[in-house]
């Protein structure tokens, strides 16, 4: 075997761990996020979210308090199983509200214990309590998209989808988690919210009596419209 010949093996094995050396040094590609960028909890699934609003930091000025909230959520737990919602509200008051979907019918109690439905929006007449989560599990996230995708960016010190827009003025800002997709973190400019998902419900979502109660009615009303006679 001649000098060349051993040379030629021994090239190509240098020219290879070169290759595998540049390989190794190149950083990994980033994660994409998949398809749906937003999708469906579990059927069984429970979650909380936190909120913070502007200017409810307290001023540098002891003399000066703080600008009251009112009766906004400061946390809510969201417990789902199949097409029904339970929502357990805690406002910045103190006082508890809690509001049920029925795949689609929203019941809500006032601070008094008083539950009524939220009427859909019309054009005539909008509604902001109403949102419809047979579409997403996360309406007020309707506004990701592919074309609001900004990168892998960080939330409290982990690599999270980032997404971002503009809207009437506003910058929509979120985070989505890298395993799950599941929201993290959002802010409209005004209030932030920040999500932790809980162990999902053992059993099936019991309504407590007013809701039932309100449901029920509501359901007769509909069936006795549905089943009206026409006039002659």
């Amino acid at each position: 075997m001649t000098k060349t010949t051993l040379a030629k093996p021994l090239l190509a094995m240098i020219g290879l761990l070169a290759i595998l050396s540049a390989a190794s040094g190149q950083s990994p590609t980033p994660p994409e996020p998949r398809q749906p960028l937003l999708p469906r909890a579990p059927a069984r699934a429970s979650w909380s979210v936190a909120f913070k609003y502007a200017g409810e930091e307290k001023p540098a000025d002891p003399a000066i308090q703080p600008r009251p909230l009112g009766e906004v959520p400061r946390s809510i737990v969201i417990t789902k199983v199949n097409d029904v919602y339970r929502e357990q509200i805690d406002l910045a008051t103190g006082k508890k509200m809690e509001r049920w979907d029925f795949d689609g019918t929203l019941f809500t109690s006032n601070t008094a214990g008083t539950v009524f439905l939220i009427i859909p929006p019309t054009e005539d007449t909008p509604s902001p309590d109403y949102y419809d989560r047979r579409r997403s599990d996360f309406p007020e996230l309707n506004w990701i998209s592919k074309a609001t995708y900004r990168g892998i960016g960080s939330f409290q010190g982990k690599q999270a989808f980032h997404f971002e827009t503009e809207k009437d003025g506003t910058t929509l800002s979120a985070y989505l988690s890298l395993d799950s997709q599941m929201p993290l973190w959002f802010s409209d400019g005004t209030t932030t919210r920040t999500y932790t998902f809980n162990p999902p419900p053992a059993g099936p979502l019991e309504p407590p009596p007013a809701f039932s109660t309100a449901r029920n009615r509501h359901k007769q009303a509909m069936d006795a419209l549905k089943y009206r006679p026409s006039p002659p």
